[in-house]
């Protein structure tokens, strides 16, 4: 079986069943190691335990010769002594079970001489006791006597105890160097086989993963970097296998392919990238000479991209309705502001362009009623001061006759003076009004209401004048 047929899946999870394997290893070695070390330690633990029995009896057996020194120098309080003999008695006693419970052989012959030495002691002790209670214990050497007794018993049982003691010490000791040795025993199989199993499971996981998975991929990444930097003659390598890197090199020579072809694509595009760059740059150099009022710019280069010339053909034709409509603007404007209001915009226009021409005419034609409207009224008030004047000289001629009335007429001759200034200055108000229309088109509309509420006032003063002509007509008839 070919190792590079295999699934990533696969070869990770025998890496992983391997390193399972080496972990059950390390794992049944530390617990037979553990389990020892434990077995070790709890005898350990229990003589230990056993040693503090020991010297918890050694304790008593002091505690007791001292109460029977007590009792030697205090025989009246034998029957406290009594009780309190049986007590520690009792408590001694039961201590040697718990000492024997670690015993070998040895040390239950010596705990059995330390049971009877301890018996014959308390034997020795109660002895005493009786000996307090009586009226011979009342005598201090009777009592000197059984306090000697007592503690040639005391020593018995101390010699024995040591000796069972320095037995266990022993004992003891041999238990602490076992379980130290089974720890480093331990110790030494956990990291042995710790080692070993690492050892082995880094060097079969380097192995296939570095031929099976690494090297491969690093393989594939060297091609990537070829394709990236456009170097595609070399076929991927490794689309043999049946794995999912194989599945990766068959994809990177799809890829590799797509890409040698979109690269001819790129080439075959190049030109039309260029061309679309040229056309943008002489778009933006139209609108930059636009925005500075000139409108004469055009692209005069062909392209040979259909779309590309359908766009620099409709750029130009919207330059040319463009230039046209504002040269005819222009040239409407020019003619208002030399006073000329017979020119109109010509053309055929569209849009903006087509309502822009209509306000222009309308706005031309409106004017030109205006001034024909204006210069009618300038005829009238000429002919109505004509009038006046002849009025006025007639008037002069009958002065004398008519005193009475020359007030009156001095008096209308004033009014019609005023009514001619106020009429003058109506038409300068709408001389300045045309002066308005030639600057600005825009503002025609609103000329032409000034214009024509001017008209209405000359209108009035037209028609006063025609009362105080009439009025001096009668006054010079009379």
């Amino acid at each position: 079986m070919n190792i590079s047929n295999l699934s990533i899946l696969k070869k990770v999870s025998f890496l992983v069943l391997l390193m399972g394997v080496a972990a059950c290893a390390i794992a049944a070695s530390g617990a037979f190691g553990l389990l020892s070390l434990g077995d070790s330690l709890r005898d350990t633990g229990a003589r230990e335990e056993v040693a503090r029995e020991a010297m918890d009896l050694r304790i008593d057996i002091i505690a007791i010769s001292r109460m029977t020194y007590q009792l030697a120098f205090a025989p009246e309080n034998a029957a406290d002594f009594a009780a309190e003999t049986e007590k520690r008695s009792k408590e001694m006693l039961e201590r040697l079970p718990k000492i024997a419970s670690t015993a070998d052989a040895n040390e239950k012959k010596e705990l059995e001489n330390i049971r009877a030495t301890l018996n014959a002691y308390f034997d020795q002790i109660r002895t005493m006791v009786k000996v307090a209670g009586t009226d011979a214990g009342k005598q201090p050497g009777v009592m000197v006597a059984e306090l000697n007794k007592a503690l040639d018993g005391q020593k018995t049982v101390t010699a024995a105890v040591k000796v069972y003691s320095n037995y266990s010490a022993k004992s003891l000791a041999n238990a602490r160097a076992s379980a130290i040795s089974a720890s480093q025993q331990t110790m030494f199989i956990l990291v042995a086989t710790a080692a070993i199993s690492i050892f082995l499971g880094v060097f079969i996981s380097v192995l296939v993963a570095r031929r099976g998975i690494v090297n491969p991929i690093r393989i594939l990444t060297a091609n990537m970097a070829k394709i990236a930097k456009g170097e595609l003659n070399e076929k991927a390598p490794g689309t043999e296998r049946q794995d999912e890197i194989g599945e990766m090199a068959r994809t990177l020579e799809i890829f590799r392919a797509n890409r040698q072809h979109l690269q001819q694509m790129e080439e075959q595009d190049a030109a039309l990238v260029s061309q679309s760059r040229d056309l943008q740059s002489s778009i933006s150099m139209i609108v930059a000479a636009a925005a500075a009022g000139d409108f004469s710019q055009r692209i005069r280069k062909t392209y040979e991209d259909a779309d590309l010339s359908n766009f620099s053909n409709s750029v130009n034709e919207l330059l040319d309705n463009v230039d046209l409509g504002i040269t005819e603007v222009r040239r409407v404007v020019a003619s208002l502001s030399a006073s000329d209001l017979t020119e109109d915009m010509r053309g055929s226009f569209k849009g903006a362009f087509a309502e822009l021409q209509t306000n222009v005419n309308q706005a031309m034609s409106t004017l030109r009623g205006t001034m024909q409207s204006i210069r009618g009224a300038g005829k009238t008030i000429t002919d109505n001061s004509s009038e006046l004047s002849s009025s006025a000289n007639q008037l002069a001629r009958r002065t004398e006759q008519q005193a009475a009335a020359l007030e009156e007429t001095a008096a209308a001759l004033e009014e019609i003076t005023t009514t001619v200034r106020t009429s003058t200055e109506r038409a300068n108000e709408a001389s300045k009004m045309v002066e308005q229309t030639r600057t600005s088109a825009d503002k025609s509309g609103s000329i032409v209401r000034s214009a024509i509420d001017a008209m209405g006032r000359i209108e009035q003063s037209s028609q006063k004048i025609g009362q105080i002509i009439s009025v001096i007509d009668e006054i010079a008839f009379q």
